[in-house]
């Protein structure tokens, strides 16, 4: 049972598909977002699970999957456990923010991109996420049809 990536190239919506069958599989697919038709399929990233896991091989690919999503990286603070970043600076979040969803390929919404502008320019953060909070960013529909 197939699920397929595929982009709009209306609104850069990243989105997944699942078919009941190999035989239902679509070159295209229509924008959960914005009902757009133009979309282009995408190559995604594939896990092999080997023999049965234990803990010590869920670190090992926790830690691969670091390296790979730049973890590691001196450009990146460091992460707590929960795979987010270990810093308590607002710039350095928002930074983070802005390069997750460029590596992810998502759109950041117009409402975020603006708070986290205000946060890289040295703004109060309790004042943003009081107007994140009056003006929450977009609901997106659901990532699978």
């Amino acid at each position: 049972m197939p699920i397929y990536e595929y982009r709009c190239l209306a609104c850069r919506r990243r989105f997944s598909v699942f078919y009941r069958s190999f035989s239902a599989v679509a070159e295209t697919a229509t924008c959960p977002r914005c009902g757009g038709m133009r979309t282009e399929r995408l190559i995604s990233r594939v896990t092999v699970l080997r023999g049965r896991a234990d803990a010590g091989d869920f670190e090992e690919a926790k830690d691969s999957l670091d390296e790979e999503l730049g973890a590691e990286d001196e450009d990146w603070p460091p992460l707590d456990e929960e795979g987010f970043p270990d810093t308590d600076d607002p710039r350095e979040l928002a930074q983070w923010t802005r390069r997750m969803s460029e590596e992810l390929g998502e759109p950041l919404d117009p409402v975020l991109d603006q708070a986290l502008t205000d946060l890289e320019r040295g703004a109060d953060p309790d004042e943003v996420f009081e107007r994140l909070e009056a003006e929450p960013p977009a609901e997106s529909p659901g990532e699978t049809a």
